[in-house]
């Protein structure tokens, strides 16, 4: 799939290793790895085009910090941001985490994103090469994304 097989290691990696070594892991590794799918999940919904996954791992009041554009906030604006990139847009991106930070029922996660958007209409492709920072807040459901920043590197 493009691009996107570059960073899928990472994610199979994790995935793989996560289920059989949670055993061996301290409890901040193993939160550290729910926390980094989260992003990783993210990715894979985006590139899959599945609007309703990607906006359940935000939370109610995000933020969402395109890589152009003004800042998006909230869930319907954001869910909307997205239902027309996927009309007008292929995604396919992939990730791998670059760092993880946690206390209490905040986190932090620094990934790079890299991949291309092709039009659907005019066939243009863009490719991206981004540096996202993520900000979680952990909730009943899970861990959930409360900003989004995605810049260019």
């Amino acid at each position: 799939m493009g691009t996107s097989r570059r960073f899928a290691p990472w994610a199979m990696i994790l995935a793989t290793l996560v289920p059989f070594s949670c055993s061996s892991l301290t409890g901040a590794e193993r939160r550290h790895a729910r926390i980094g799918q989260v992003v990783l999940d993210l990715v894979e919904s985006q590139s899959a085009g599945n609007l309703p996954l990607t906006i359940s791992y935000f939370s109610e009041e995000a933020d969402f910090f395109p890589h152009a554009g003004p800042p998006i906030e909230g869930v319907p604006a954001i869910a909307e941001y997205f239902r027309l990139l996927y009309r007008e847009q292929d995604v396919r991106l992939g990730a791998r985490i670059r760092e993880i930070r946690s206390e209490g029922a905040l986190a932090f996660v620094s990934a790079d994103v890299g991949g291309e958007m092709i039009s659907r209409d005019r066939g243009g492709r863009v490719v991206i090469q981004d540096t996202w920072l993520v900000v979680l807040r952990r909730e009943r459901e899970g861990w959930r994304i409360h900003s989004l920043v995605c810049r260019p590197t």
